[in-house]
């Protein structure tokens, strides 16, 4: 029974933003299961998506190295020899992941300025223009701007030299891409991701090596790069001071710029 006090009384709510709500969210979550499945909003997976995960947790459930199994596949065309691959990127349309790896998550990256000062992101990544496009949200995330929480779950995977298991074909499809009114990517950049289709995987086949895959990670990049306000926006730019510059530097100069 509800009294006439408590009919009466005024309900406060608050948004308490993407950074907190979704991973307090999660935390509550791996407090009363040791594994599971994690959707996004907007997104819509496919029958062979919640197989996938079921198998990959079971099949790499004590293998340390495996911090998440992701339902997306944003690379395009690319042969593979296997159902799927293993990444230092990571997606979070649809993924799955285990108590024990999200133990891992600090929303305030604590550790984060030793990582720094030891310069341990040239130890997970090689290429110089991927890492500094992952340190810039690590340090805007550190610093306490924005309201992601996707960047600190990034850096909990590569402070640990986490994987990410990747279908090579993609699972899970994300419709609320190219919206007016949409939370995050909402510009005309991210269309790319507007249209991708999902496929159903009828047989698993497990790679060989449990070896991260340098090639896919870079054309995984490449989408990135077109995506990214802070990537195309500053390679823009760049574009625009050479031109300017070519008009005053003799021509034979200009390979050199």
């Amino acid at each position: 029974m509800i009294s006439e006090k408590s009919q009466s009384a005024p309900i406060h709510s608050f948004n308490l933003g993407c950074r907190v709500a979704v991973s307090s969210a999660i935390d509550w979550f791996f407090e009363n299961v040791d594994e599971g499945i994690i959707l996004e909003d907007d997104c819509l997976p496919n029958q062979s998506f919640f197989r996938f995960c079921q198998e990959m947790l079971q099949k790499y459930r004590d293998d340390e190295r495996i911090m998440q199994i992701s339902g997306s596949n944003l690379l395009g065309q690319k042969t593979f020899n296997a159902s799927y691959y293993f990444s230092k990127l990571n997606d979070i349309w649809g993924w799955a992941t285990w108590r024990s790896a999200w133990s891992r998550f600090d929303i305030n990256m604590k550790s984060f300025p030793l990582f720094k000062e030891q310069r341990q992101i040239e130890n997970y990544f090689e290429d110089k223009e991927v890492l500094k496009w992952l340190m810039s949200y690590f340090q805007e995330s550190f610093d306490g701007l924005g309201s992601v929480w996707t960047s600190q779950w990034s850096y909990a995977i590569c402070s640990q030299n986490g994987l990410t298991i990747v279908p090579t074909v993609n699972l899970v499809s994300n419709i609320g891409f190219g919206m007016s009114n949409s939370t995050h990517g909402g510009g005309d950049n991210w269309n790319l991701y507007a249209d991708t289709e999902t496929y159903e995987m009828s047989e698993i086949i497990h790679p060989s090596f449990v070896l991260p895959d340098k090639e896919a990670d870079l054309l995984r990049f490449e989408t990135i790069r077109k995506t990214d306000p802070r990537l195309f926006l500053t390679r823009r730019i760049r574009s625009g001071i050479k031109a300017v510059m070519k008009k005053f530097i003799p021509r034979r100069y200009h390979r050199a710029m």
